[in-house]
Order: C-alpha cells, then sequence, then structure tokens
C-alpha cells in the first residue's frame, strides 16, 4: 500500500516536471523564433538601404536593382520575412514595438529625408513627378492631418490613464510612448516629403536610385499596411485610453484603423506609380519631347502655376490644417481625465496666431491695398478676410 503510494506520488512528480520541461522549451523556442524573425526582417532593411547607398557608387548595380527580375526577387524575399515576421511577433508586444521603432525611425525618416536630398532636384523646364496627379498631394495631407490628430488623442489619453495600467504592461510603456512619437513624426514627415518630391525631379545621375527609393518606401508602406490588419486590435488592447474616453473610444478606434488603413495603402501605392513613371520615363527617353508637350497642354488646361507657386499653395494647405490644433486643444481641455494643463493650450493658441500673423503679414506686403480694374477686387482684402 505505501510503496504503491510512493510510486503514484514519484510518477506525478515526474509528469509534473515533464510538463515544466515541455512548457518552458516550448515559450523558449517561440521567443527565440521571435527575435530570429525580427532580426532577419531588420537585417533585410538593413541590406536594402546598405545597396542603395552603394548604387550611387557604382552604377552597375543600381542599373541591377532597377531591373524587374531582380527587383521582383528581392521585393518577393523581403515580404515573405516581414510578413512572417508580423504574424510571428504579433503576441509579444516588446519585440514588436522594438522592430517598428527601428524601422520607423531607419526607414521611415531618415531613408526618407536623405534620400529625397539626394536623389531628386527642382526641375527648370522639365516636367515634374506631380504633373501627372494633380491633387493627390492634397489628399494626402487630408488623410495625414486626421490621422495624426486621432492618433495624438489616444497617446494622451494613454498618458493620462497611465496610473492605470495593468503592471504587466507597465515596463512597456516606454517602448509605447516610443512608438507613437516615432510614427506621428514619421507620417508628417512622409507626407511634407511626398509633398516636395512632388515639384521636383530624379537627378539625371540618380534615376536609378530614385527608382529604387520609392519602392523601397512603397514596400515599407505596403509592410505597415500588413501591420495595421494583423495588429490593431493588439495594439488598442495594450493602450489603456479606453478608460479616459468611455464610449468615445470606439469612435476614434474606427477612425484611427480605417484612416491608418488608407494613409498606408494609399502612399504605397502613389511612391510604386512613382517608381513606375520614373521606369517608364527612362525606357521611352524619345518619347520624352511627347510628354513634355502633353503635360504642357495639361498644365494650359488648368491652373498656370511654377513649380515654386505649387509648393507655396502646398505649404499654405499645411499650416492652414496645422492651425487646427489651437481648436483641438482647446476641444480636449474640457475632457477632465485627461488632466491637461493650461499652458499647453496657451502654447497652441500663441503658434497658431503666429502662423496667421506671419504669412499674412508676407502676403499683405506682397500685395497693394488698390484692386484690378478687370476683376474689380482688391487681393489684399481677399487675403485679410482668409486670415480673418
Amino acid at each position: 500500500m505505501i510503496s504503491s503510494n510512493n510510486s503514484w506520488q514519484l510518477k506525478s512528480s515526474l509528469a509534473y516536471g515533464v510538463e515544466n520541461y515541455t512548457n518552458y522549451d516550448s515559450n523558449a523556442t517561440v521567443f527565440a523564433l521571435q527575435v530570429i524573425t525580427a532580426s532577419f526582417s531588420a537585417l533585410f532593411y538593413l541590406v536594402v538601404l546598405a545597396l542603395s547607398a552603394l548604387s550611387i557608387c557604382f552604377k552597375s548595380l543600381g542599373k541591377l536593382l532597377t531591373s524587374s527580375q531582380a527587383t521582383f526577387i528581392l521585393f518577393f524575399i523581403g515580404a515573405i520575412m516581414l510578413t512572417v515576421n508580423v504574424f510571428n511577433t504579433s503576441t509579444n508586444e516588446s519585440i514588436m514595438l522594438c522592430h517598428r521603432v527601428i524601422s520607423a525611425f531607419v526607414v521611415g525618416i531618415a531613408f526618407v529625408l536623405l534620400g529625397a536630398i539626394r536623389f531628386f532636384t527642382k526641375p527648370t523646364s522639365r516636367p515634374t513627378l506631380g504633373e501627372q496627379q494633380p491633387s493627390m498631394g492634397l489628399i494626402v495631407i487630408m488623410i495625414t492631418i486626421p490621422l495624426n490628430t486621432v492618433e495624438l488623442m489616444i497617446m494622451l489619453g494613454a498618458q493620462a490613464s497611465k496610473n492605470e495600467t495593468r503592471h504587466t504592461l507597465k515596463d512597456l510603456w516606454p517602448l509605447l510612448l516610443t512608438d507613437d512619437v516615432i510614427f506621428i513624426v514619421q507620417k508628417f514627415i512622409q507626407a511634407g516629403v511626398y509633398f516636395w518630391l512632388r515639384n521636383t525631379r530624379p537627378r539625371e545621375s540618380s534615376k536609378e536610385n530614385a527608382q529604387f527609393y520609392f519602392k523601397i518606401l512603397a514596400f515599407f508602406n505596403f509592410i505597415q499596411w500588413v501591420d495595421t490588419q494583423v495588429n490593431v486590435e493588439s495594439d488598442f488592447h495594450v493602450n489603456e485610453a479606453r478608460t479616459v474616453y468611455g464610449g468615445w473610444f470606439n469612435v476614434l478606434k474606427a477612425l484611427y484603423t480605417g484612416l491608418m488603413i488608407d494613409f498606408r495603402l494609399l502612399c504605397s501605392l502613389l511612391f510604386l506609380e512613382h517608381s513606375i513613371q520614373i521606369q517608364s520615363e527612362t525606357d521611352h527617353g524619345g518619347s520624352e519631347a511627347a510628354a513634355v508637350q502633353n503635360n504642357e497642354r495639361n498644365r494650359n488646361t488648368s491652373m498656370r502655376m511654377t513649380s515654386s507657386d505649387r509648393q507655396r499653395r502646398n505649404a499654405g494647405f499645411l499650416i492652414g490644417f496645422c492651425c487646427f490644433l489651437a481648436p483641438f486643444f482647446s476641444a480636449v481641455q474640457y475632457v477632465p481625465k485627461l488632466h491637461l494643463p493650461v499652458y499647453i493650450r496657451a502654447t497652441a493658441n500663441a503658434l497658431n496666431s503666429i502662423c496667421i500673423i506671419t504669412p499674412g503679414a508676407v502676403l499683405l506686403s506682397k500685395n497693394t491695398l488698390s484692386f484690378n480694374k478687370r476683376d474689380k477686387e482688391s487681393m489684399s482684402v481677399k487675403i485679410m478676410v482668409s486670415l480673418l
């Protein structure tokens, strides 16, 4: 009787130990796979950026990268690696957030800025990149501003509810905050750079680099679109802003999800189309005169604006949309649980006044108060009414 009880206890202890070791091995294996896939995904971005940099020095490498077969193989392998990484790391918030922060900063901010400065220039007489899509710049900014506004509200709500965050997630709070800030800045920079690129042309010596540059940005935004499709629910599960906004959090969540999906997919398609546009112009160099003539016809049928005029117009749209930040902070002031200090509202109003008064003074200084007899109206009066 005693021996049978001892035998049963020994078997139970062995079974319990085997189960514990099995669970430990399983968790360690999953963690190792997540680290490996995230590391290889980050390494793919680094390899692509290194190839883009080397193609500046070696023109043969640039032509190889822009060939259809080499580009297809490269990005096909990358799409498999990064898609597997998105699905594999969706259950590990720390690895997922680290990979996001690194990729968004390296590709979405640093590479976007450096590539735009290095590969593009303002044209003198040739058509610009944005002339075939005259309204897409405005559409991008119309999506970017509301998207970043909603994301900023969610981040403020998470900040206000930081003390109510579960103990298991408090260690992730620095990563969560860094991730939100990096992606808000990244979307603003990407939209601003795209506005500038629409009024430029690829440098004659960097056409292959510019084409590959657009393909990398299209690929990056496509992967972010996949990430949004997979991890948006887990992102909101980690975020504790629901305790601040209550039922309105569902509205913010729906707006954020819809706008983010539209933004990433739109940017991916736009950058890919610009890459195809450069490739088409390179392959059909003889038809460049016809393209210039066609663009001249389109320019005459629409508004006769120079490249500098379009940049000023886009900057005006950007400043005008930024002026909505002051009423936004004034409205957020009435959400008690956010605990926003009064100086934030005062600072927003002061910056808003500067954004209105400074461009208004510049415009009024360049336009007299006299009116054109043909139009029977004064440009300065229209400017003052718009500013008011």
